[in-house]
């Protein structure tokens, strides 16, 4: 009797486990505050760190973004969600005024970035990094502290060729590569309005695919 006892005790405690524990990987997001298109996302914690570029992340390094100081555990998920604001001000001006290849310009400020992130993976055993695609660019709701430089056209290029080199250094580093650019643009390679906040923004009611393949990562 005492046996059955402790056998339905050990039973009890173990469905109590699994009755409660959270069935979502963890998984933390840092970013610009396009890292808000991960709201609401069932285990996804959002880290807005304000106006930030991809620059300055691979510049400053783990001086300003050091994951063990935001409280990152062994086991958990972060993504990097950083260069809209990058590609929105400051690529096609690197190029035109300071006459750098477009190519060179990106290279250098994608390799840097990596470098920030990976001297943050090798602070743990055991940490999966993800990076985000740089949303699709637009010319709506302009915010004179961030203007845009550039036509349009010219900027869904600069996108397309910094997600291209972000997958290509994922590849090499074994990190994971978030790509929804094609979810969320147009016809013509830009933000489709209708899935947008007005401004340059996916909006959160429409991050499904976002979910979708955050999803198809983190549980094959």
């Amino acid at each position: 009797m005492q046996i059955l006892i402790y056998i339905s005790l050990a039973l009890l405690n173990l469905f109590s486990v699994n009755l409660y524990a959270d069935p979502y990987v963890s998984v933390k997001v840092f970013g610009d505050s396009h890292s808000r298109e991960f709201n609401n996302i069932p285990g996804c914690t959002v880290h807005w760190i304000g106006p930030v570029t991809m620059h300055r992340i691979g510049r400053d390094g783990v001086t300003f973004l050091y994951l063990p100081s935001w409280g990152v555990l062994e086991g958990e998920v972060a993504v990097f969600s950083f260069g809209e604001i990058d590609v929105r001000c400051h690529l096609g001006m690197q190029r035109d005024l300071y006459n750098r290849s477009l190519d060179e310009v990106i290279d250098t400020l994608a390799v840097c970035y990596f470098n920030t992130i990976l001297i943050n993976r090798s602070a743990y055993d055991n940490l999966r990094c993800i990076v985000y695609s740089v949303t699709p660019p637009t010319s709506n709701g302009l915010n004179p502290a961030y203007p845009y430089y550039g036509t349009l056209e010219d900027r869904v290029m600069i996108t397309k060729k910094l997600n291209k080199k972000l997958a290509d250094l994922c590849s090499l580093t074994g990190v994971t590569f978030l790509d929804v650019y094609d979810d969320y643009a147009n016809s013509e390679g830009s933000l489709n309005y209708a899935l947008s906040d007005g401004h340059v923004h996916i909006r959160t009611e429409c991050n499904q695919a976002i979910q979708q393949k955050l999803f198809q990562i983190l549980y094959p």
